[in-house]
């Protein structure tokens, strides 16, 4: 067995990226983009509430984007469902923000041309959640705020 002397040592060569890989990589950034910056819109018929300010659309759990309703073991929970329920006619759309810890979709959604959490906020039943809205359920004047 010989040694090779190490300044003669081939030099491992890095994997590279063809270029149709590196085409690709570009397409779906710009294709996903409206994933990146956290618009995506969408509609839904069939409803189903779990507390004040979730809900499921389609079989897709929602977190209305913005409020913060009371727990259901809190008190107002109840009531907190039972006013989404009222809000909420079908169709719903929704403008996709997020998907928080619990991998719900977090969303600005409106129901019969009004924004569903203006609405919550308004009737008393959620508060403006400042540190995700950036206050913009506190400003919320008579009428709520629609589309």
């Amino acid at each position: 067995m010989s040694v090779v002397p190490f300044h003669r040592r081939r030099r491992q060569q890095r994997p590279r990226l063809s270029t149709t890989t590196l085409k690709g990589i570009i397409a779906l950034a710009l294709v996903g983009g409206s994933a990146l910056v956290g618009y995506d819109a969408f509609t839904g018929q069939r409803l189903h509430v779990v507390d004040g300010d979730t809900f499921d659309l389609d079989g897709e759990r929602i977190r209305v984007w913005g409020i913060q309703a009371p727990e259901m073991r809190d008190p107002g929970g109840q009531a907190a469902k039972a006013a989404l329920k009222r809000i909420l006619v079908a169709p719903v759309s929704c403008e996709r923000k997020y998907l928080d810890r619990h991998q719900r979709t977090v969303a600005r959604c409106f129901s019969d041309g009004r924004d569903i959490a203006a609405e919550l906020v308004l009737q008393g039943f959620a508060v403006d959640w400042p540190y995700y809205s950036g206050g913009y359920y506190a400003r919320i004047g008579e009428g709520g705020i629609t589309r």
